[in-house]
């Protein structure tokens, strides 16, 4: 019968106490855990709020008229293809060709009410008068769609690493 107990018990489980320690390291554990993931998070976040900044601030550079192809470089490493429409509409509104590399200003609206779309028989191709209102021309408007086109639409944060975008957003 003590060997009866025996097997009763170690069917059991381990004694109380040596369950209540397992669970004071589970409770360390998760602690631990929490407290990994809350700083993970912050990075996470301060990255994500510093390259929303690096993107703000390059927005505002091709507001400023005409800019050189430099520039354009770097804003293609740092805009999503959202954050460009943002400059050309911006331009637009400005009365600047919406294509940051043109310094011309848009066409005055001649007061007649013009289709939706516009056909070039010179180029056998056919536009959407929509985007063209935002350039001073048809050229403009071609390559600002080309420069658009390459832009990747990952966010900065989430691209190439930690350290590559942080010497992106330190240059």
């Amino acid at each position: 019968s003590v060997s009866r107990r025996v097997r009763i018990r170690r069917a059991a489980g381990p004694p109380l106490q040596a369950r209540q320690r397992v669970a004071a390291m589970t409770k360390k554990d998760d602690a631990a855990k929490a407290a990994a993931n809350k700083a993970d998070m912050e990075r996470r976040i301060r990255a994500k709020v510093s390259c929303d900044k690096a993107a703000y601030s390059i927005q505002w550079r091709l507001l400023e008229g005409a800019v050189d192809e430099g520039t354009l470089s770097v804003a293609a490493q740092i805009l999503q293809p959202h954050h460009y429409d943002d400059v050309e509409t911006e331009r637009a509104l400005d009365g600047q060709c919406g294509n940051p590399r043109c310094a011309g200003k848009l066409p005055k609206p001649d007061g007649r009410s013009r289709g939706r779309y516009h056909f070039s028989v010179a180029d056998k191709r056919v536009y959407d008068s929509e985007g063209l209102r935002r350039f001073c021309g048809i050229e403009c408007a071609r390559t600002s769609r080309e420069y658009a086109a390459g832009l990747s639409v990952t966010a900065l944060h989430l691209r190439e690493g930690e350290a590559a975008v942080q010497r992106l957003l330190d240059s």
